[in-house]
């Protein structure tokens, strides 16, 4: 961001995209005051109680998603080889949207909304 920040002849700022080992919501809110936007794998590390929440009962080839101050996390739940449930989990704030977007499981995102929110 710093490189970036000494290019003064464009105002556009990148996308930046990073695996769990360098992503996490709070530099994500360092990127969003710096003027940019940023897509991260997460560690559960982060947020547990939130991956908690979005992976709960989830199936295979499912995913859940919620979204609080512009910011959109999801987990999306596959199986491994060996069948043993793992979760992909992202975190962007590169996105827009006028309308909350939901799988058939609706309720259960209507739900982690509300919890969220709290």
């Amino acid at each position: 961001m710093n490189r970036w920040s000494n290019i003064d002849d464009t105002p556009f700022k990148p996308h930046i995209v990073a695996d769990s080992a360098f992503g996490s919501p709070q530099l994500l809110n360092e990127i969003e005051q710096w003027g940019g936007t940023g897509t991260f794998a997460c560690s559960s590390t982060h947020s547990s109680w939130l991956w908690e929440l979005l992976t709960k009962n989830v199936p295979p080839n499912h995913w859940r998603a919620s979204i609080q101050d512009n910011l959109i996390a999801s987990a999306h739940t596959i199986a491994d080889p060996n069948g043993k449930f793992v979760h992909q989990k992202v975190i962007s704030n590169g996105f827009n949207s006028t309308a909350i977007i939901s799988d058939s499981d609706h309720l259960g995102i209507l739900f982690i909304l509300m919890f969220y929110q709290n």
